[in-house]
């Protein structure tokens, strides 16, 4: 059976190549994700071999074609949902690698890496990709976009059945009737290559909105300063290898001592408090992986700041802690975490209509350190937790 397994193992490499030794801690975290588009080890490959990924591998060329529920995105080998997958599963949690993850750990490492082969692709004149339906009010046709984006109709290597506008940077086209003659408002697509600083990239932007917007804001964050940032910080092997970003105590030390030497406390407690105040899940068992702790040290850190009136002691469903921030608690079903309101608005968390969380978290607009930071500002310029 050993030469059976050998066989087998070379022919998978052959057909599969080598891939990255991932730690099993890290598997296991990202399988506890529950990812819908991706299994975790397809996640993690993503980090570790990007350019042997589908639909990474080579930039994309895609058109519009018919179909039985109306016009599609395509391309040769249908590697466009392959790219799509990776593009709303891997950008979406490139925060979570970030700061989650301990430095030195492959994934993480690998996060620059595919960042820069993600723009690669995007700045791919041939990629088409979804930019969502008109934001209400725009209209319900072609036609009613017109004085928008133009005249000129969609030439792609099918003729299609609906009715379309093609202004170089967007192209819209009616949605198909159906057997009960119901038609669906008109779909954006839009060639990322050409998406900027311009009046065409205003105008898209313009006529999106809100949920419906697809693509459009994963490419914005992959371009905008915050995700330039945070790879820039792991380029800068800031951190000691098996250290947590999540710590302020190793990315964030002089904010630390900002913290204690204003609060009059030892440094554990003024990191524990930076995480109470800046993370979405400062878990017990989070703050202790972060941390390095164990159980008696993060107690009697979190102790200080209860006798000190900067946290409280209490039991909340699905926080996994015993200390809060005063103020309002705002409660969330699986797979969303409560958390304090204060920390909601800070990170930019909208809560739903009934007025609980359950967004998923926003992308990131800081790197970790930058947030303790402002965090830490805020409370020393008054509107803190209260």
């Amino acid at each position: 059976m050993r030469g059976v397994a050998e066989r087998i193992a070379e022919a998978w490499r052959a057909l599969r190549g080598r891939r990255v030794v991932v730690p099993a801690r890290t598997l296991n975290a990202v399988v506890g994700l529950q990812l819908l588009r991706l299994s975790a080890a397809d996640f993690c490959a993503a980090f570790t071999n990007p350019a042997a990924e589908p639909g990474l591998s080579t930039p994309l060329d895609t058109w519009i074609k018919n179909s039985e529920y109306g016009p599609l995105v395509t391309d040769a080998q249908w590697d466009i949902v392959r790219f799509e997958d990776r593009l709303h599963t891997v950008v979406p949690h490139l925060g979570w690698v970030y700061a989650e993850l301990p430095a030195g750990d492959p994934v993480r490492e690998g996060l620059p890496g595919l960042v820069r082969l993600l723009l690669e692709r995007l700045d791919h004149p041939g990629l088409l990709l979804r930019a969502g339906n008109p934001a209400a009010g725009s209209g319900r046709t072609v036609a009613d976009l017109h004085d928008r984006f133009g005249f000129r109709p969609y030439a792609g290597p099918e003729r299609l059945d609906v009715a379309s506008i093609d202004d170089g940077l967007t192209v819209v086209t009616d949605g198909a009737v159906d057997r009960k003659g119901h038609q669906p408002p008109p779909k954006l697509y839009f060639r990322p290559a050409f998406y900027g600083d311009d009046e065409r990239s205003r105008t898209l932007a313009a006529a999106t909105s809100g949920f419906h917007r697809q693509d459009l804001p994963l490419v914005e964050w992959l371009r905008g300063p915050a995700c330039a940032r945070i790879v820039e910080r792991i380029e800068s092997a800031g951190l000691p290898a098996g250290a947590y970003e999540s710590n302020p105590a190793a990315s964030a030390p002089e904010v630390v001592a900002r913290v204690a030497g204003t609060l009059g406390v030892e440094e554990d407690a003024a990191a524990l408090y930076l995480q109470l105040l800046a993370l979405p899940a400062p878990t017990d068992r989070n703050v202790r992986t972060w941390n390095g702790w164990q159980a008696p040290r993060h107690q009697k850190a979190a102790g200080v700041l209860v006798e000190r009136g900067l946290v409280a002691e209490d039991k909340r469903p699905r926080a996994g802690r015993k200390v809060f921030l005063p103020g309002e608690w705002i409660h969330a079903k699986k797979p969303y975490q409560p958390m304090e309101a204060w920390k909601a608005e800070l990170i930019g968390l909208r809560r739903s209509y009934n007025r609980r969380l359950e967004n998923p978290l926003p992308l990131p607009t800081r790197t970790l350190p930058e947030l303790f930071a402002h965090a830490w500002a805020l409370v020393e310029k008054g509107p803190g937790p209260a």
